[in-house]
């Protein structure tokens, strides 16, 4: 991916809220701010494939189109949106695993169960979020980040 394109951010999450029920797992506030660090990270409520297939007759009215949609894991899979891939888009990663069966084992059913209105989008609530971040620092042996949690 080149660079996050904060710009078209919003109308890409617009566009979540209308096609699926989401939560942001992480930074939700920095991507509010329009300065997300990376990819974006949400857990839904249907699957990524058929929300992708929403997102797609959405996204095209403002000329926003899907680039590469990859499956890396059980419900979990990656979505590039740009209107140019020259000038950067936005990573989606959407994550649906009810019966945790995936690399982080997490029911993701559990975790929007949890979810609250954040500065802009939906996220999900500290103590849900933090639970989702020690499994996937645990998972991915990022022993050193714990502690700033």
């Amino acid at each position: 991916m080149a660079t996050t394109d904060s710009l078209i951010v919003d109308s890409i999450m617009s566009a979540l809220g209308d096609s699926t029920e989401y939560a942001v797992l992480h930074n939700e506030i920095l991507i509010a701010r329009g300065e997300p660090t990376s990819d974006i990270d949400v857990v839904v409520k249907d699957s990524p494939v058929d929300v992708v297939a929403r997102l797609q007759a959405t996204l095209a009215a403002d000329h926003i189109y899907l680039v590469m949609l990859w499956n890396y894991d059980v419900g979990c899979w990656t979505s590039f949106w740009s209107r140019s891939p020259r000038l950067g888009g936005v990573q989606l990663d959407m994550w649906r695993d009810p019966e945790g069966r995936g690399r982080y084992g997490v029911y993701t059913d559990l975790l929007l169960e949890h979810r609250e209105e954040g500065t802009l989008y939906y996220r999900l609530d500290r103590l849900a979020e933090l639970a989702y971040l020690v499994r996937k620092r645990y998972v991915k042996g990022w022993w050193d980040q714990l502690p700033e949690l």
